[in-house]
């Protein structure tokens, strides 16, 4: 069995991390329990292989534009909400 096939506690963590005497406590959080290190660093969102990255197109700009103090993409688009306020967490 592999580091990213055993089950996380990160208990030594947790333990340190209230050793300090913080004004918070660290725990573990019920979502990720019984999970893999694979299956957590899933949820991370970080692209890891190199072979599904997408390159970037940078573009520049010369002259200043004419940008608004406020943008609220949810009000310009209420139709896409269901996506641009989903949290991935």
């Amino acid at each position: 069995m592999t580091v990213n096939q055993t089950t996380s506690t990160h208990e030594s963590a947790i333990n340190v991390i209230n050793n300090m005497n913080l004004n918070w406590k660290a725990g573990v959080n019920k979502k990720f329990a019984g999970m893999t290190k694979y299956e957590i660093r899933k949820l991370m969102g970080t692209v890891v292989d190199p072979n599904w990255t997408s390159p970037v197109t940078v573009k520049s700009y010369n002259e200043p534009m004419d940008l608004p103090e406020y943008f609220n993409v949810s009000e310009q688009w209420p139709e896409c909400n269901s996506v641009v306020l989903r949290v991935n967490d």
